[in-house]
């Protein structure tokens, strides 16, 4: 039921909303503020109608705040990736199916430092006219779908090009036939960090490497940026000793030992593929 103007004034009175109202109506009040934007359905349900109001308001002014430290934020990282272009670079216009859905993205992964930069770099390039018409809209959709443990990877194989990758397997000795144990074993850098060699030249250092997950693998080939082969493999083998030095595998080693079984190995090549090629030329490259 309809609530009176006094019990209405006592529930809306909260800091929160008074300063929402202020900056809004200009310090009309907040019976102003429940009169023009409350909605029939609010106003009937009386005194729980304005709780809602209240709440919903002042979490809706909260998150126009936080897109525009977002968007503040955007423009910085723009800046400083196109601080090497002129004016002239700039498109006057950005197509919205490019744009809009990069931007969007952005505004919710700011503490994501990894998948904020892949948004900043592919809005950034989209800027360009050298770019016109280059950029895919799968891009965006791409980073949706990663992690930022996979764009650490992602950016390591951009730069390696191909990478060692190993299966486990155990098998009765004298016994045609194996078992799979450990699947699409890789190692990857859990840090990187830019060392500059100069004037707009800088190095990606990769450290800390640790075993990644095979779910990582099974997205990333969905999504169609890497290609996996057990067909072709490193010939200096040592390069898949890193990974089989890793406890986890010494100790599937061990396992399949005590049960009188033979362990191997399938040794295999992680690669980028072309799409993931492309992908990181707009998403991971430096400007």
């Amino acid at each position: 039921m309809p609530i009176d103007s006094t019990s209405l004034i006592s529930i809306l009175s909260t800091p929160e909303l008074v300063e929402t109202a202020k900056c809004i109506l200009g310090g009309i009040g907040v019976k102003k503020l429940y009169d023009d934007f409350a909605s029939p359905t609010i106003k009937e349900a009386g005194a729980l109608g304005a709780r809602v109001f209240s709440a919903l308001v002042v979490s809706a002014d909260i998150w126009a705040e936080n897109r525009k430290k977002r968007f503040q934020q955007l423009q910085d990282d723009v800046a400083t990736n196109l601080k090497n272009k002129n004016q002239e670079d700039i498109v006057e216009k950005v197509p919205e199916y490019i744009l809009v859905p990069a931007l969007t993205s952005y505004m919710y992964s700011m503490d994501k430092k990894e998948l904020r930069s892949m948004y900043a770099k592919l809005i950034s390039r989209a800027l360009l006219k050298e770019n016109t018409d280059k950029i895919h809209p799968a891009f965006t959709t791409i980073i949706q779908n990663l992690t930022p443990n996979e764009c650490l990877l992602l950016e390591y194989l951009s730069s390696e090009g191909m990478i060692p990758i190993l299966n486990t397997t155990c098998s009765k000795k004298d016994v045609a036939g194996f078992s799979l144990r450990l699947i699409n074993q890789y190692l990857y850098p859990s840090n990187i960090t830019i060392h500059s060699a100069g004037p707009n030249i800088s190095n990606k250092i990769f450290t800390n490497f640790v075993l990644g997950s095979p779910a990582y693998i099974s997205n990333l080939n969905r999504l169609g940026v890497i290609d996996i082969t057990y067909m072709d493999f490193f010939s200096n083998e040592t390069q898949y000793d890193t990974i089989l030095n890793r406890p986890e595998l010494q100790q599937d080693k061990l396992s399949c030992e005590r049960q009188n079984l033979r362990f191997d190995i399938q040794k295999g090549i992680l690669r980028i593929s072309p799409l993931g090629k492309e992908f990181a030329s707009f998403c991971i490259a430096d400007i």
